[in-house]
């Protein structure tokens, strides 16, 4: 992601969450010589942590956030259950300033159409084994509430096989292209 950023604004800031140490030594090594990017290990659970952290005088020249983020949860709240799921999401969001933006990828109820009862419960099954985490897919509207009073930015919250579809190039993976079940949203402030 930081290349993305970097290459279209060179001095732009990122910071990586993982909870997994391994990740964020192996993601460290790649990021040496980059002083604008950093990995940090947090657990998304627990946001005050990660807000604390931020005033670290390593972190806090990387993200201020008395300045406008970009935040990006992309496929991860879908592992947070529906009674701790505000908790995680408002800290860090509720801090955002004007001109930061939030973008959201969360797996949407749609995958029960889209797959079967019977598939959905199969795969949740290995992420619980596999992971021990329960995947909580939500509707749109429990989706569009994570953003509270921020200002969706078009097409609003779709399949991301929907999201400016135009400035993608088809999956050449696909042998069959079905709608995906994962939808998402940018909000701004």
């Amino acid at each position: 992601m930081h290349e993305t950023a970097q290459s279209i604004a060179p001095d732009s800031r990122v910071l990586y969450v993982d909870i997994n140490p391994v990740a964020v030594v192996a993601s460290n090594e790649i990021l040496i010589g980059n002083p604008h990017c950093h990995a940090i290990q947090a657990d998304l659970t627990r946001p005050q942590l990660i807000l604390d952290a931020l005033t670290d005088s390593d972190l806090a020249t990387t993200i201020d956030l008395d300045q406008p983020t970009a935040l990006l949860y992309c496929a991860v709240l879908h592992m947070i259950p529906d009674d701790r799921i505000a908790d995680v999401v408002a800290p860090i969001r509720d801090r955002l300033v004007p001109g930061s933006a939030m973008v959201i990828s969360h797996a949407s109820t749609a995958v029960t159409d889209l797959f079967g009862e019977s598939s959905v419960s199969a795969a949740k099954g290995v992420f619980r084994t596999q992971a021990a985490t329960e995947v909580t897919a939500r509707t749109d509207e429990q989706i569009m509430a994570l953003f509270d009073d921020m200002t969706l930015m078009p097409p609003g919250l779709v399949s991301l096989s929907d999201w400016r579809p135009e400035l993608s190039d088809p999956d050449p993976y696909a042998s069959t292209p079905t709608r995906s079940p994962i939808h998402g949203a940018a909000g701004t402030r």
